[in-house]
């Protein structure tokens, strides 16, 4: 027992000595200079990175400007500018790609519980917890004459620019999900 001992103890010695060694040769004083580097590639990109000069052609930049008229991946483009006219016109004219069914309700529901029942309250009766505790003054409930009678239009064009003291939606929620709070306000609308 006391061999090994004596053996595990003689190579502490040797290694605590070599491993102080070791990490203050891997130190230099000179800053700009690293040292080595366990794989460079991982630093040194073989591909072109974005914003760099484009080797091939010293006076453009490896960002290309995206073709006139082109859309993104996954956005749906919304015609209607935020105006009262826009409004009025996406009133008129704008109709939601989604068919009425449970399914887009009860993730609209969702949504609308995530965003709107702050302000708006479960059931859109202007009766949420912000209004309870006076942080803002209540909006108009779904239950009104006005908004009873919305047309589907207003109210995506509401969501996505925000109206009065609600702020825009457009950047937390995207077409298709918008689309689908339409339809649970229009379902809240119908049962007040």
């Amino acid at each position: 027992m006391s061999e090994k001992l004596t053996f595990f103890n003689n190579k502490i010695v040797a290694l605590v000595p070599l491993a102080f060694i070791l990490c203050f040769s891997s130190c230099k004083n000179n800053k700009e200079q690293p040292g080595y580097e366990y794989m460079p590639d991982m630093v040194y990109s073989r591909s072109f990175e974005y914003y760099s000069a484009n080797p091939l052609d010293k006076s453009k930049s490896m960002a290309k400007v995206p073709p006139v008229g082109s859309i993104p991946r996954s956005f749906t483009p919304y015609p209607y500018p935020n105006t009262k006219d826009g409004y009025e016109q996406a009133g008129k004219e704008w109709i939601n790609p989604l068919s009425s069914n449970d399914i887009y309700i009860d993730e609209g529901k969702k949504l609308f519980e995530l965003y709107c029942v702050y302000c708006h309250g479960q059931k859109g009766e202007a009766n949420g917890i912000l209004v309870e505790k006076q942080k803002f003054p209540p909006p108009p409930s779904f239950s009104s004459d006005i908004l009873k009678e919305l047309p589907a239009g207003k109210i995506f064009h509401s969501i996505t620019y925000g109206k009065n003291l609600m702020g825009p939606h457009a950047s937390m929620l995207s077409y298709q999900e918008r689309c689908k709070v339409v339809l649970f306000v229009q379902s809240l609308q119908k049962k007040l």
